[in-house]
């Protein structure tokens, strides 16, 4: 115990200093989204594992298929996180041992014995593992209460509401508001919980307090567009204008939004470049994929094409792919003729629409496409191409069937 002692007395700055940058690093990963990577690597082994179990057992239940699946994933998601939270754990206890010394040091530089410690733990340490336990518990509950009770609120606001909301947007707008209150209100608890601390170990708080009032007003002066970006926030995640999943167009930038708390929304464009756009600078949010999308465009036909064939083609199509097996749970509406939409130089255009759950208009619009034009060949319907008719004088002479004559020379020709 003795060696223990002096070996945190002698190199107690350094440990203080090391657990210190590991902590950073720990934090950095994860805000690096490790957790993100590896909750995508604990989705596969419970990928495997229920591949695995459905070839053992082909004639499970699909109640009891998902209750593995969830098992599989949360038990490979621990061990994967353990390490993370083992290491946190180590690193505070190794820094909370450090501080111990280190204050010992400049509070007269009494010796740091086994009497000495257990009197700090009796005075303090068993104060701030209580403050941390309790912080700890706080949080977790956070987390598991949360979401439950927005979860009931919206249930009841969207059961009170004249337009309902799709389960899909239901899930997305209940997830994103879960994430953010929750991690806004484990952020307060910490701060509570660091300042109770701070406090029981003997260091007036109440200058700090001051302190922390008096820059709040500062930052508050010289960072309206901060609170401006906050504000804005707020109010998208209270009216649920876009949610995490959903395909937006916001400040001029079209993408998915992957993150979005109250100071910015985060996108990733189809090209895959991440764009991080404060709420302040959200004028517009145009969101492609609430409550249900739509496939609406246009296709062109040629002047001589039968009308009646092409609508009825059309509507033919819309059908069988709305009965298809596969697609008809992504329809809401088949797509279908809607009118001749204009007369262009080459064509007329047919204006086509019809609604699908949101984010699916894309994939069955291009379905739609590829199936159309096959219909189209077989019922002889030409989609007509820019077209231009070339009237070419003196083709003899361009063939050098005849010598190029000027005008004169033909007005002298057909005098004589």
């Amino acid at each position: 115990m003795n060696t223990i002692i002096a070996w945190f007395e002698t190199y107690s700055t350094t440990i203080l200093v090391v657990t210190g940058i590991i902590l950073v690093l720990l934090l950095i990963l994860r805000r690096l989204r490790i957790e993100d990577h590896l909750e995508q690597e604990a989705i596969k082994h419970g990928d495997k594992k229920v591949a695995a179990y459905k070839t053992k057992h082909p004639d499970a239940s699909a109640a009891e298929i998902e209750k593995k699946h969830k098992s599989a994933i949360s038990n490979y998601k621990t061990l994967l996180t353990s390490p993370f939270a083992i290491m946190s754990f180590l690193s505070i206890t190794l820094m909370v041992i450090s501080m111990i010394f280190i204050w010992q040091d400049y509070n007269g530089g009494e010796d740091v014995t086994g009497s000495v410690i257990s009197e700090w733990f009796k005075t303090h340490g068993l104060a701030i593992v209580l403050v941390l336990f309790v912080a700890y518990i706080l949080t977790n509950m956070l987390n598991i209460f949360v979401p439950k009770l927005i979860l009931q609120f919206m249930e009841r606001r969207n059961a009170r509401a004249e337009n309902m909301s799709t389960p899909q947007e239901f899930e997305k707008r209940s997830k994103t508001m879960s994430k953010v209150l929750v991690s806004t209100l484990n952020a307060v608890v910490w701060v509570m919980a660091v300042l109770i601390m701070l406090s029981n170990i003997g260091i007036n708080i109440t200058p700090l307090l001051a302190s922390a009032g008096v820059a709040g007003i500062a930052i508050s002066l010289g960072a309206q567009n901060l609170i401006k970006d906050v504000i804005a926030g707020f109010f998208i995640l209270l009216e649920g204008q876009y949610n995490v999943g959903d395909v937006v167009t916001i400040a001029g930038v079209t993408g998915t939004v992957i993150d979005i708390n109250f100071r910015r929304t985060t996108l990733r464009a189809t090209d895959g470049v991440r764009y991080s756009i404060p709420n302040g600078n959200i004028t517009i949010s145009a969101n492609a994929t609430s409550e249900i999308s739509k496939v609406y465009f246009t296709v062109p036909v040629a002047y001589d094409a039968n009308l009646s064939l092409v609508e009825e083609t059309i509507n033919k199509v819309g059908a069988s792919m709305a009965s298809d097996r596969k697609l008809k749970k992504l329809f809401v509406t088949p797509i279908k003729f809607v009118r001749v939409n204009d007369f262009k130089e080459s064509c007329i255009d047919i204006l086509v629409s019809g609604d699908t759950i949101p984010g699916q208009q894309w994939a069955l619009g291009g379905e739609f496409r590829r199936r159309l034009k096959i219909a189209f060949d077989e019922q002889g319907i030409e989609i007509p191409f820019n077209q231009m008719n070339v009237s070419i004088d003196n083709l003899d002479v361009l063939a050098g069937k005849k010598p190029f004559e000027t005008p004169e020379e033909k007005t002298e020709e057909n005098e004589t």
